[in-house]
Parts: structure tokens; sequence; C-alpha cells
């Protein structure tokens, strides 16, 4: 049998082809080919500041506003590129990025706390409904978006005066 010829079925074959360009380093990373040197760094090309950008603040390519930026050699400077992502952060494109970011910073994953909420000692918190965690993510996630998306600083997510509050589906009864 000739080396060259797949072993299996076109389905396996198929399959081991895909995951071989799944794998692949240059699939998974986003490769820099610039060869321009700073010191003992490499030089982001505009194209190479484009696509970390978009990908960084949206999770995607960049749009045609960034490419034309990256054309016109736009993103070389640091008032360039932070021109550049306070437009991007005024996309809506921008909030599933912050919810992302902030549900890692805050270490809410599955098994965490923050998820496993139907552990409660009942008799020590009576009150508490595993109903309530939907409207405390919502809150939560907005103000995150607030801190991010307004101005805030790292210091706000302590010391912020700003809450938001959602109707829960429950009505909760506080006797005094």
């Amino acid at each position: 049998m000739d080396h060259l010829t797949p072993a299996g079925t076109p389905n396996e074959v198929a399959e081991a082809i895909l995951y071989a360009f799944l794998a692949s380093p240059s699939f998974i990373t986003l490769p820099e080919l610039a060869q321009e040197t700073e010191g003992s760094a490499i030089k982001l090309t505009s194209y190479e500041v484009a696509t970390r950008l978009s990908f960084l603040l949206w999770g995607s390519v960049p749009d045609d506003a960034l490419n034309a930026a990256a054309d016109a050699g736009q993103l070389v400077s640091r008032e360039q590129i932070a021109a550049q992502a306070a437009r991007m952060l005024q996309s809506d494109r921008a909030t599933p990025v912050a919810s992302v970011l902030h549900h890692f910073y805050a270490g809410i994953q599955p098994g965490s706390h923050w998820i496993n909420n139907k552990d409660h000692d009942a008799a020590r918190y009576p009150k508490f409904s595993p109903a309530a965690y939907l409207a405390s993510m919502t809150e939560l996630d907005a103000f995150f978006q607030e801190v991010m998306f307004k101005g805030g600083t790292f210091k706000d997510l302590f010391l912020s005066n700003v809450a938001f509050v959602t109707t829960p589906p429950f009505q909760p009864r506080f006797d005094r």
C-alpha cells in the first residue's frame, strides 16, 4: 500500500484533518510576523495591533474602521491606539467581553461558590433562595460594565457607592 494513501473512512480522515487544523499553533494563537525590533522587543505592525486590539476588546476580527486605520498606518502611537480602543469600547460588541473579564476576575465559574449556590445552610440563611442567583449575576454584570465603560478605575470595584438593583423573582420579608 502506498504510504500516501489515507487509512480510515472518509469521515475519519476528515476528522483527523480538522483536528490538525484546530490543534495547529497558528490557528490557536495570533502570530506576530513583524521583523522590526524596538530594543529587545518586536515592534508590531499596524495590522497586528489592530488584530490584538480587536480580539482583546471584541473577541473577534477587526471591523472596517480598524482595518482602515491599520491601512493608513494610524495604529503606531499610544494616542492612536487609545483613540481606537475608546471607539471600540463604545460598541455593544465590547459588552460580552467585559462580562467574561469580570467573571474571570471574580472567579465566577462552574464549581465556584458563585455558581454552586444550592448548598447554603437553610437554618443559617432561611431567606436565601437559589432563584436569586440570576438577579444577583445581572446586578454584578451591570456594576462591572458601569465601572469599565464609564471611566471607572480598579479602585472603584471596591470603593464605588454605585449599585444596580433588579427585581428578584421573590419578595423577601425582613422582620424586625
